[in-house]
């Protein structure tokens, strides 16, 4: 270990007793006592940027509902059914450097649907490859400044009436996508939440207003090797496309 002494310093001091008494000690000091050169200091660690930067609703992919049961207020336990959907997710690694995504999470949040989470909400996450949709194998690494498309498949809870005049309608049809059952029910006046549609003169159809709307909501959330986590919401109308582009057909 190698000491480097001050260029410049001043030194005041007394005789008491036959002895010299340091009493005021370096009053300028050009260039500082430096021990091992800081050698032992650990470098900085840059920060983690990831977040998500767009959810989107996929009505083309292929779907199916899984028989249900949920309570209606008034009329006690009655069947319905989970039907599957796709939502777009851009995942970005806004840092510095490469990071690793270890896990996924989804929860329901609104108050609306109170249950956190239930049989068949959460449905798996996606990668598109050669055009089909391979189940994501953690952990998904994303280089710095890169956004990844991933695929969330979540389970959503359909209204009674709407679960009845799909399942007569698609009993025997072996591959139907959620855009056929979204035009189905249009034309039966109603979306799979129950919302009311309204046809005008000119034969276009709408919603009620946007907060009056009954939906689902849902947080999914992904986090890193090293802890960061980024957060995103997803719903059908309000934190989607789905309503603008049901207004402008």
């Amino acid at each position: 270990m190698k000491l480097k002494w001050p260029k410049s310093v001043t030194i005041r001091g007394a005789i008491i007793g036959g002895v010299f008494v340091i009493v005021a000690a370096i009053i300028t000091v050009i260039g500082p006592i430096i021990f091992n050169d800081n050698k032992n200091e650990e470098p900085t660690v840059p920060e983690e940027d990831l977040v998500v930067s767009n959810v989107r609703p996929i009505i083309d992919q292929r779907t199916r509902i899984h028989e249900s049961f949920t309570i209606v207020e008034g009329k006690g336990t009655v069947k319905t059914g989970i039907l599957s959907a796709f939502w777009e997710v851009l995942l970005s690694n806004n840092g510095a450097n490469d990071l690793s995504v270890i896990m996924y999470d989804l929860v329901q949040v609104d108050e609306d649907f109170p249950s956190i989470s239930y049989t068949h909400m959460k449905q798996g996450l996606y990668t598109l490859e050669d055009g089909a949709l391979i189940p994501v194998q953690f952990p998904i690494t994303i280089p710095a400044g890169v956004t990844k498309a991933l695929f969330l498949r979540v389970g959503i809870t359909m209204d009674e009436k709407a679960y009845q005049l799909v399942k007569s309608k698609f009993a025997s049809e072996q591959r139907v996508t959620l855009e056929m059952i979204i035009n189905f029910l249009r034309l039966n006046e109603l979306d799979f939440y129950g919302n009311a549609f309204t046809e005008d003169d000119a034969g276009i159809y709408s919603l009620p207003p946007i907060d009056e709307i009954k939906e689902q909501v849902f947080g999914v959330s992904f986090e890193t090797g090293r802890g960061t986590k980024a957060v995103g919401i997803v719903s059908w109308y309000r934190h989607g496309l789905f309503q603008n582009a049901l207004r402008s057909n």
